[in-house]
């Protein structure tokens, strides 16, 4: 149980460079998990206290993963993410402070990749078709309802997540006049 709601405590977190790993438990001072239902995609803040130059002699680069391990209320939950930004470096003696912007693999993917295609058919396997191509392996759909709309479509250039989550919000719900959201 936990000693309060929202407590947690780390497990690990470490940083991949090509192939190699490295932990960073020790220079990590906080992780805030932001997720909203109208965004499709949590974002996970991590604060970190650098008093061994770590930025300086390992350079982080958007794209590179990031995987936080934690015990959360007695369940380990393990995210893998990538870095889309580092923001808000500070620096006093001898120790830098900086936050470091983590978003899904599909997400940061979908900002340099484009769709100009046709599709025709539910509007639920369209996306879902859109999804698993664009994917990383890592990720795993949870829930997928299905639609019970059809059409065809053109996409003009838009990035697999704003094609999905224009699709999610034509589709309609079988036995309601529900929309859907994409979010992940």
């Amino acid at each position: 149980m936990s000693d309060y709601a929202g407590s947690y405590k780390f497990k690990s977190v470490s940083i991949s460079k090509n192939t190699d790993s490295t932990n960073i438990t020790g220079l990590i001072s906080e992780v805030n998990v932001f997720a909203y239902i109208e965004q499709p995609s949590a974002t996970i803040m991590v604060s970190i206290k650098d008093s061994i130059n770590f930025l300086n002699d390992y350079p982080i680069k958007g794209g590179q993963e990031l995987e936080i391990e934690i015990d959360f209320d007695n369940e380990k939950r393990t995210w893998k993410v990538v870095i889309a930004s580092i923001e808000d470096i500070s620096s006093s003696l001898n120790t830098k402070v900086y936050n470091l912007r983590c978003v899904s693999h599909s997400l940061f993917k979908s900002h340099y990749t484009t769709i100009s295609q046709y599709f025709q058919g539910k509007l639920s396997d369209i996306a879902k078709s859109i999804f698993e191509q664009y994917k990383n392996p890592t990720e795993k759909i949870r829930i997928w309802d299905e639609s019970a709309n059809s059409g065809s479509y053109v996409i003009p250039g838009w990035s697999p997540t704003q094609t999905i989550m224009w699709l999610a919000s034509k589709s309609r719900a079988k036995n309601t006049d529900t929309r859907f959201k994409f979010f992940q």
